[in-house]
This record gives structure tokens, sequence and C-alpha cells, in this order.
């Protein structure tokens, strides 16, 4: 029989990191890439999707040759990642624009009007956070009011692990 291994993968802000482990935690090998962050103005930071994947696909690599084990022994994946860093994409899995990190400012307003409109409260009796610029609807109803054709083309949103998903199975799906 051969030997399980779980890959795990941390999609931070500023790369990527693999680790490969068997069964019981030992670290068969360990990989690590960097990937770029855009600040286009003051208080946004954004990356490009692809980004993501070309940092994923090379992390993965260097801990498969860092392990030197056989990639079909791989029982398990799983992906961590940036909080709240969210894409649109069409209806082919394509991002509409580049991502807005969960580190972005540019939703203030949308976040005010969440807090007037619904209510601190309310909102966070229904979604467990308070109002904020990091959280996805303030960046999602941003785009709507700033890049209304983009909204408009969007099919999902997407989170960095949503995302890493979809260019690994075709699928969607989340946590």
């Amino acid at each position: 029989m051969t030997k399980a291994y779980v890959l795990g993968v941390d999609m931070g802000t500023t790369g990527s990191r693999a680790i490969l482990t068997d069964a019981e935690g030992n670290v068969a090998g360990l990989g690590r890439s960097s990937c770029r962050v855009e600040y286009p103005r003051e208080g946004w930071a954004e990356q490009e999707p692809r980004w993501w994947w070309d940092s994923f696909v090379e992390a993965v690599r260097e801990a498969l040759k860092n392990s030197k084990i056989d990639p079909g022994s791989i029982a398990s994946l799983g992906v961590a990642h940036q909080r709240e860093t969210i894409v649109p994409v069409d209806k082919s899995g394509k991002p509409l624009r580049n991502a807005i990190l969960w580190m972005d400012r540019r939703a203030v307003s949308q976040a005010k009007w969440i807090e007037s409109e619904i209510g601190a409260l309310k909102y966070f009796e229904k979604t467990g956070v308070p109002p904020s610029t990091g959280w996805s609807i303030s960046k999602i109803l941003w785009v709507k009011d700033h890049q209304p054709r983009i909204f408009e083309r969007s099919y999902k949103w997407l989170l960095v692990h949503d995302y890493l998903v979809h260019e690994l199975t075709g699928e969607y799906a989340t946590t």
C-alpha cells in the first residue's frame, strides 16, 4: 500500500506556502512562492488572480520537488487564503477585473451606506460582523457604484480559494 500524503497550501497576501505531510504530520516537503500586490491609488490594494494561480503552482512544485514523493500519493488538499479578497468572474470563470484585497479601503461610502440604511446592529445580527470597508459586500457595492458594466457581467464573486478550486477542478465551491 502506498503511503498517503496531505498537501496544504496557504495563499497569503504576498505569496504561497505549501507543505506536504504524511498522515502522522511528518513534513515531507516545503515550498514557497511570492505574489505581487499592486497599489493603484492610496488606500487601494489589488492583485491579478492569475498571480495566485502561478504562485500556488510554483509553491506546490517546489514542495513536491523537495519531498521526492509521487504526486499520486497525495490523498487530500487543503487551501487557506487571505480573507475577504474578492474577484468577480464571468460565466467561464474569467476574472473581470483585478481582485480587491482584504486590506483595500476604497469602499468607505458603501460601508457607511450599509450602516445607515440597514443599521450596524441589524447587519451584525445577520452576518456576525460589523459593516466595514474590509468585507466583501462593501467592495461589491463599490464595483456596482463605480464599475457598473463589470458588476452587470459578474456571474460569481470569488474568494481566493474559490478561484483556486475553480482553476483546479472547473467547479465552483467555497467553504
